[in-house]
């Protein structure tokens, strides 16, 4: 009974702080869940909007603005169709990198430029976005080497080296870099996926990332 009567005097007890134990339990998940939302938060690169994309690429008639992009669907890990080899681009990849280039032209003042990588599914994916224009082939825009000075020193030269808007087709460990880098946050960008940059002598910044379907808006709100 002397049990019995402890015990009922302790839950008695609990009862009357269970408010405050309710109160405590919320304030700790509410804690936790800012923290785990600041995580997040913190290592999502934001989307531009339509219009800011739009603005970016009509100062300075896009002089300093370069978008780094993703090359299109790889046909080695696809089940789709081969556009001619297998060490390039899917048919269906070759068809949306020509989708974001009309949609490009839509958008950027003339003239741009069109960077690619030396590998043969950058090379297509650049191709098919300019519409058999020609591309400059340049080896720093190379995964084994985005991550080093020269690859930032490129992009500065590349910037200050002709007009217009620039197109660097390229991939997503060059992206993740930037992000990584220049950004502090962490971005694992879809096939055509890219990020836009500002790009002066005195630096470079990250203005954020945009997909094929939000250049396609852009381009729809522009006409």
């Amino acid at each position: 009974m002397f049990i019995l009567s402890v015990a009922r005097f302790r839950l008695a007890r609990l009862v009357n702080y269970y408010p405050l134990l309710l109160v405590l339990v919320v304030m700790v998940f509410i804690t936790a869940g800012g923290v785990i939302g600041g995580v997040i938060s913190a290592n999502r690169l934001p989307h531009l909007t339509p219009e800011h994309l739009v603005n970016l690429l009509n100062e300075e008639n896009g002089d300093h603005v370069m978008v780094m992009v993703r090359h299109a669907e790889r046909c080695d890990r696809s089940s789709h169709e081969c556009l001619n080899s297998a060490q390039g681009i899917t048919v269906r990849g070759a068809q949306q990198a020509a989708a974001m280039g009309t949609a490009w032209r839509v958008v950027a003042p003339p003239p741009y430029r069109t960077f690619s990588s030396d590998t043969l599914r950058t090379r297509q994916s650049a191709q098919g976005f300019s519409e058999g224009a020609s591309i400059k082939v340049s080896p720093p825009l190379g995964s084994s080497s985005c991550s080093q000075p020269s690859f930032e020193r490129f992009l500065q030269t590349v910037a200050e080296s002709s007009s217009g808007a620039k197109v660097l087709f390229t991939h997503s460990e060059c992206l993740a870099y930037m992000a990584q880098h220049f950004a502090d946050t962490q971005f694992s960008p879809d096939y055509l996926e890219g990020i836009v940059l500002v790009v002066h002598p005195w630096g470079i910044r990250v203005e954020g990332a945009i997909t094929p379907q939000e250049l396609a808006v852009a381009a729809r709100r522009h006409l």
